[in-house]
């Protein structure tokens, strides 16, 4: 473990407690790495296939209000990002400072129906909006779509990147994940496959 509560290796905390910043503004801009678990790890999002993930359609839709989250969110930017079988993986880029009080929260050129954005409303200038608002679009399209079941880990993993470096690892880590799955600890056949010291 790294002086900032870092694995390097695997870009996840080891523990639960909350690896954010005590001084930082999670509303200021920058760059900063998120990474989101579907509950109990389960498998929703797809299967990963000769190196490829093959999304189902809860993965199509994850993946479809990911690339939204710039139309509700105008200070805010898409990086690299990749939809695994039961996590996704993302930069998220502030463009400016803080996501708008006054953010539209409605796809443009949709009927209200299929507005799953619109009873999740922005309030402080945060990170954790934005992933909230996302989070929420996937859940309430999963419940008017029969897959009622769907459910997000509690909270999500974050890290503020901090120089080109640290960019640049994790643009690699995450291109690199789905020819990486079958080390990845958030894959099911490695749950019970826990190391422990001698």
């Amino acid at each position: 473990m790294t002086k900032n509560n870092f694995d390097p290796i695997h870009l996840q905390p080891r523990h639960r407690r909350s690896v954010r910043l005590k001084d930082r503004d999670y509303s200021a801009f920058g760059a900063y790495y998120i990474t989101l678990c579907t509950q109990g790890k389960e498998c929703w999002f797809g299967e990963v296939a000769s190196h490829k993930v093959e999304l189902t359609d809860v993965g199509e839709k994850t993946k479809e209000f990911l690339l939204a989250v710039p139309d509700h969110h105008p200070q805010v930017g898409l990086g690299e990002f990749v939809v695994m079988p039961n996590h996704v993986h993302s930069i998220i880029l502030f463009t400016s400072r803080g996501v708008q009080l006054n953010a539209p929260t409605k796809p443009h050129n949709r009927p209200q129906k299929d507005n799953y954005f619109s009873t999740i409303s922005p309030s402080p200038k945060s990170l954790g909006v934005v992933v909230r608002t996302y989070k929420g679009a996937v859940v309430n399209w999963c419940r008017k779509n029969d897959f009622g079941y769907f459910n997000w880990q509690r909270g999500y993993y974050e890290h503020v990147i901090r120089d080109e470096e640290d960019f640049q690892r994790i643009v690699e880590y995450i291109q690199n994940n789905p020819a990486r799955w079958n080390l990845d600890i958030e894959n099911p056949i490695n749950f019970n496959k826990i190391i422990k010291p001698v």
